[in-house]
């Protein structure tokens, strides 16, 4: 019982400790009006991985904003809303990365219909090279 109680005091310390990451993909943090799709779309820079496409450009708001596009040109449903879970996991672990720089963008990830038979590893892999490459290119840009 004694040791029990020491554990989650250890616990409960360390848990205080540690700096808290929102990993949640809220509806502040989302791109969700077709309008900004396609000013996104229409304007924004490219890069480009095996599976995903993402289309970046300068946010208006004061933090980064993310969308999916995942077409019928995919697969079922069942296989869209499989790589839209995959991709927001993975956005949603991976975005302090653009977070931490300072400045913001509005983000869309659009999957190919090669994402279907990628991993949760691989397209998370994917998202960490494009938010990389994103951040290098805006410190370039700021030189």
């Amino acid at each position: 019982m004694q040791k029990d109680v020491r554990d989650w005091s250890r616990q409960l310390v360390q848990r205080e400790l540690e700096p808290t990451l929102n990993y949640r993909f809220e509806k502040s943090i989302r791109i969700r009006k077709r309008s900004d799709f396609q000013r996104i779309q229409r304007s924004g820079r490219r890069f480009r991985q095996r599976d995903i496409l993402a289309l970046v450009l300068p946010s208006q708001g004061d933090e980064c904003r993310y969308g999916l596009t995942v077409s019928r040109k995919v697969g079922n449903a069942v296989k869209r809303n499989r790589v839209k879970r995959l991709l927001r996991e993975a956005i949603r672990h991976e975005r302090h990365i653009l977070d931490a720089a300072n400045a913001c963008w509005d983000v869309v990830v659009i999957a190919h219909q090669t994402s279907v038979a990628a991993s949760a590893e691989t397209l998370r892999k994917q998202v960490i090279v494009i938010m990389e490459r994103i951040v290098a290119q805006d410190e370039r840009n700021r030189k």
